[in-house]
């Protein structure tokens, strides 16, 4: 009874999907197993029951395609944003309404790319009301040189066990596509927001 309350207390109340149920419930048999108790499992036909209604109620996994080096000029040539020189096509009309914002847009994306971010360690979602100040990028985590730039990545999903992590990219050599140059043209737009400067401590 304490486990099929349980697992409705996950999907109804927690929103839980139904394979993040499974793991937290194999975890409290591996804690029993561990402490030399039975398995908790063992005998509970109703429980595997719930578990298969879960399982069907559960909307199909919709599965992503990869961005590729296409799409990422696609979306490139519809921008109008600042180079790492300071120069930007006037006579292209922004696609955000400001070079400025096309050039905060193209260093997100560029950034996101090349160091394969998830979307909660560059961004912010709407129906949360404010970053995940564990896992996003601040100007301070980020190093631009003329021809390489460093992210330190304080948090991620993948990381258990919040080590964080140092990743390095080059300049790609690709012209527009090249994540330096889209960081440089950045932190030329916004200065204060490179590292140790005032806005050093907000998110990139």
């Amino acid at each position: 009874e304490v486990l099929l309350t349980y697992i409705a207390f996950l999907h109804a109340a927690m929103g839980n999907a139904y394979s993040t149920i499974q793991n937290k419930i194999r975890a409290i048999r591996q804690h029993h197993l561990m402490a030399g108790l039975g398995d908790p499992l063992q005998q509970k036909p109703r429980m595997w029951l719930a578990f298969k209604g879960l399982k069907r109620l559960s909307p199909t996994t919709a599965r992503k395609f990869p961005v590729t080096a296409e799409m990422l000029a696609d979306v490139r040539s519809r921008l109008s944003p600042f180079d790492d020189h300071g120069s930007v096509n006037r006579e292209r009309e922004p696609y955000t309404g400001s070079h400025r914002n096309d050039t905060v847009l193209w260093g997100a994306i560029s950034t996101a790319y090349f160091w394969l971010l998830r979307s909660s360690e560059y961004g912010v979602h709407d129906s949360r009301g404010g970053p995940d100040w564990t896992k996003i990028l601040l100007g301070d985590d980020i190093t631009v040189e003329e021809a390489l730039a460093t992210l330190r990545i304080r948090g991620s999903k993948t990381d258990q066990y919040n080590l964080g992590c140092v990743r390095t990219h080059h300049r790609s050599g690709f012209g527009d596509l090249c994540p330096v140059g889209a960081l440089a043209a950045l932190f030329r737009c916004f200065p204060t927001r490179r590292a140790g400067q005032s806005e050093a401590d907000l998110p990139l």
